[in-house]
């Protein structure tokens, strides 16, 4: 009788218990769980909209790489293009950004209050995602690894591997990305998750391409085809295969793999494209023949109407007749291609490829006639059309400056040619014509003056340009750099790689009053103005200081229009300096300016002896430490407005900054030419 109590009080807790949690599933999952999926699949299908993915699938269009041209390269800083595509840009993110706040608003009430759920798992995928769409990598990672952590065996576990290889990725942590990904391999083999696997094998092959390694980008096809019981699924990971070999410009090897195809079980799709890029392997080892007989046994066959109404076998067709120099079919095509309302991307690529066959031979004017065409819209041929369009735009529009400009003589032409030419060297280099970079390099340097000192900029692109192909001209070249121009930008970075010290540098008088003069005339006045006034602190009884003081006040009052600091100096001048011709050039028009405020000219001038300044002379407005800043007027404290301007007497003339030495301007018209950074 108490053992059927004791039974029955069991029962009745456990009851209790599954109740409780019964309970608790079922307000968790209608309360706030169904809402996240909700929210989840209704910015999928955005996303989805947005890319047109919601098309029916068509065939890939595949690109061979052309490392020769850094096409696959990415810009400086860049993400590589395979990461890029992840990211959701944020037109693309508005839309949908308050629903995916609402996933993490909710997900956070789940774990706050609902922690003991079965929901935590997807709760915490969801969120991990949601983070992901917000390109917050580092909290989309720590979701993911707690769910690793917590549910190793969850359904969510493989996607939530590969989504923290993919964080990983984008935060460029490439040791954590490759061992996660070979962890995510290992998870989706055990639930059989055939859409990972694939996702996984991509960047893995994807990644070993950055990295160089074309043999381990393959590696993960081959196992996985070998060890994979489904048919239908190893003609996927053969095709897949096939078209990465053909990428990577191995046409005998993907041609072979695409073959076995047909022995498994592939879709249409997958047996199109099979078959597609086996054609155009053929073209490219030369077996034309062949290739013309699949693409038109491809064209007789009804099932594959949607994908040669789309294009593709014209693309084909134009590929084949190029490699085959059949120019006169192959222009005839073009021209019937030309009249579809829309070309389609297996077109596009085929005018890409033509480009390139005229760039190579550096027929620049054909050439840039295909890129335009290929880049009317986004393709997988769109960026790298763009770029080489842009770069020989460039070429056409400096050479026609060049042109224009002729042979004048004058400064200021002379600054413009070297900085055209050096713009066209610049282009030649990202063109990967070494050659031709060099040779405009060099005529830059001829034509700028040598008391120029964006000449260093030309010097030293010569010098990174030769540092592989003739070291000893790269340190020669760094060496002028250093000795003619060692307080420039490029003066600094030539010490620096020619591993000198700061004592090699010679911070004489004279040194100091050419930097500041160069700085000046190339309108940095902010350095210029630290440089003149080491001069005057430094060596107070030098030659060369009263100069620097006059140039100060000239900089002062003509450059930055700040007339209080420019009468500051030229006291200065005056006052330390009587005797010199600088002093006596300002002299009168401080005294006319000095009476004009005060009333009463300087004891100075009366007894022609320089004492204190007037007290009631304005300090000088501190310079800026960034060149290029707009420096406000100085006003004097108390007074309601600016201190009056300096002016000169009746009859008097504004003194040449540069006496004896060379006229204004000192730096070529910015409307001629952009003017590059120091």
């Amino acid at each position: 009788m108490n053992n059927a109590r004791v039974v029955s009080l069991v029962l009745a807790v456990v009851t209790v218990l599954n109740g409780c949690r019964l309970w608790d599933n079922t307000t968790t999952y209608f309360n706030t769980y169904y809402n996240m999926r909700r929210l989840e699949t209704e910015i999928t299908d955005e996303f989805r909209y947005h890319d047109e993915f919601a098309k029916p699938p068509k065939p890939r269009v595949v690109v061979p790489m052309e490392p020769d041209l850094v096409l696959e390269r990415p810009a400086l800083g860049a993400l590589p293009a395979y990461l890029d595509q992840m990211v959701i840009k944020s037109n693309k993110l508005q839309p949908v950004r308050v629903k995916v706040d609402s996933i993490i608003i909710k997900g956070s009430k789940i774990l706050a209050l609902h922690g003991q759920s079965d929901f935590v798992d997807g709760t915490l995928y969801l969120m991990a995602l949601a983070y992901f769409f917000r390109s917050e990598w580092l909290p989309s990672a720590i979701k993911c690894q707690e769910l690793i952590l917590q549910f190793p065996q969850s359904p969510y576990s493989p996607d939530a591997h590969l989504l923290a290889a993919k964080n990983y990725l984008l935060q460029r942590n490439i040791s954590k990305a490759e061992q996660m990904l070979s962890r995510t391999v290992d998870i989706a083999w055990e639930q059989l998750r055939y859409d990972v696997l694939s996702e996984a094998f991509r960047l893995q092959a994807e990644l070993a391409i950055e990295q160089g390694n074309f043999d381990r980008a393959v590696r993960p096809y081959r196992q996985a085809i070998a060890q994979c019981p489904d048919e239908a699924q190893r003609a996927i990971w053969q095709v897949d295969m096939g078209l990465l070999l053909y990428r990577l410009r191995r046409f005998a090897l993907a041609e072979r793999e695409l073959a076995i195809v047909e022995k498994y079980s592939p879709d249409n799709l997958r047996l199109f494209e099979c078959r597609y890029y086996r054609a155009l392997a053929l073209s490219h080892l030369g077996r034309f023949a062949e290739a013309e007989a699949i693409l038109d046994d491809l064209e007789s066959q009804r099932r594959f109407d949607d994908y040669i109404k789309a294009g593709y076998i014209t693309g084909a067709r134009m590929e084949l007749l190029r490699l085959a120099k059949r120019t006169a079919e192959l222009d005839s095509l073009e021209r019937a291609a030309s009249q579809q309302a829309s070309a389609s991307d297996a077109i596009l690529v085929a005018h890409f490829e033509r480009g390139l066959e005229y760039f190579r031979v550096k027929d620049y004017d054909n050439a840039i006639k295909y890129f335009a065409t290929a880049k009317v819209r986004r393709s997988p041929v769109f960026d790298g059309a763009k770029r080489l369009f842009d770069l020989l735009n460039i070429r056409q529009q400096k050479l026609q400056q060049l042109t224009t400009l002729g042979g004048r003589s004058d400064d200021s032409s002379k600054r413009a040619r070297a900085y055209l030419a050096f713009e066209l060297g610049r282009t030649h280099q990202e063109l990967g014509n070494s050659d031709s970079a060099a040779t405009w390099y060099l005529k830059a340097i001829e034509d700028a003056p040598l008391e120029d000192t964006t000449r260093a900029q030309y010097l030293y692109a010569l010098a990174r340009l030769e540092e592989v192909r003739q070291p000893k001209v790269a340190d020669s070249l760094l060496m002028i750099v250093f000795h003619r121009y060692p307080f420039t930008e490029y003066g600094r970075e030539a010490k620096q790689r020619l591993g000198f010290t700061d004592y090699a540098v010679t911070d004489t008088a004279a040194d100091l009053l050419s930097s500041g003069e160069h700085l000046r005339r190339a309108q940095n006045y902010s350095l210029a103005l630290r440089q003149l006034q080491k001069v005057v602190d430094n060596f107070p009884t030098s030659p060369h200081a009263p100069r620097a003081l006059y140039l100060i006040g000239w900089t002062w009052e003509n450059n930055l229009r700040n007339n209080d600091s420019a009468l500051y100096y030229y006291t200065l001048l005056v006052r330390r300096y009587p005797t010199s011709i600088y002093a006596n050039d300002v002299s009168r028009s401080v005294a006319f300016a000095i009476v004009k405020r005060e009333g009463a000219p300087p004891p100075w001038w009366k007894e022609a002896q320089p004492p204190t300044p007037s007290p009631g002379l304005p300090q000088p407005t501190v310079p800026s430490s960034q060149s290029g800043v707009t420096i406000p007027s100085f006003q004097k404290p108390g007074a309601p407005g600016s201190m009056p301007s300096l002016e000169l007497p009746s009859g008097g003339v504004v003194p040449n900054p540069d006496p004896m030495v060379m006229p204004e301007p000192a730096v070529p018209d910015s409307s001629v030419v952009p003017r590059p950074k120091p």
